[in-house]
């Protein structure tokens, strides 16, 4: 059993830093078959019982049990039984002998095991690794070589426009960057402090980084070029 700190350690090294499960199994002084192990699970599994433990003492009563439980989802959250009741009605209803304990331990492990799951969709830089063959169907700029993370959604900006005196096919320019054209001095309305478009330009500033864009922003922030 390794501790939490070497989970996230060598993980780490491997999947963000990009070391090699040779040298990580020599830095962390580990056989590469439990490094492989480590790198499956985020963190450590701790033990896990391979067949469920026998009960021959609740066998009898465990369909019940069960049916209490099942009954229980069509009722408010405040009807619901506890086990403390579920154990009460055995032994009143039924004529269960036994202690509270065994009961106890059952309803918890029937609730672990049919309460509803919730998959992570954000994972932490190191623990989720995407297939290859994902990959390969991504634009290279949008992804991580190393397969830590990809691009999962875009935002498109649109320029609304009169087509009385603007004709979509011969008048709109190639790129937002031409709007700073003399062409298009004065014709040309933003809303600076609108945070949609603050971060079109953060966007675009950290992609480009460009003379280009530099001088978009200049131009724009003008007001012969741009109103609110």
């Amino acid at each position: 059993m390794y501790s939490v700190d070497v989970y996230l350690r060598l993980r780490r090294a491997v999947m963000v830093e990009g070391m090699s499960l040779r040298e990580a199994a020599r830095t962390f002084g580990l056989h590469r078959v439990p490094v492989r192990k480590i790198l499956e699970c985020s963190v450590p599994p701790g033990y896990r019982r391979q067949v469920p433990p026998r009960r021959p003492k609740l066998s009898p009563y465990t369909g019940v049990i069960d049916r209490i439980l099942e009954d229980d989802h069509q009722v408010p959250r405040k009807q619901r039984h506890i086990a403390k009741r579920i154990y009460e009605r055995l032994r009143d209803e039924y004529g269960f002998g036994c202690g509270y304990t065994i009961v106890k331990d059952y309803v918890r492990e029937h609730r672990r095991q049919t309460r509803e799951l919730f998959v992570p969709l954000s994972h932490p830089p190191g623990h989720a690794q995407l297939p290859q063959e994902i990959l390969d169907q991504v634009d290279p700029r949008l992804r991580d070589p190393n397969g830590r993370w990809i691009g999962t959604s875009g935002r498109a900006r649109t320029i609304i426009y009169n087509t009385d005196t603007i004709n979509p096919e011969t008048d709109l320019p190639d790129s937002i960057l031409d709007f700073t054209s003399e062409e298009w001095k004065g014709r040309v309305g933003w809303a600076p402090w609108n945070g949609s478009f603050q971060a079109f330009l953060a966007a675009s500033l950290s992609y480009r980084r460009s003379a280009g864009m530099f001088c978009f922003t200049s131009a724009m922030s003008l007001s012969a070029y741009s109103s609110v």
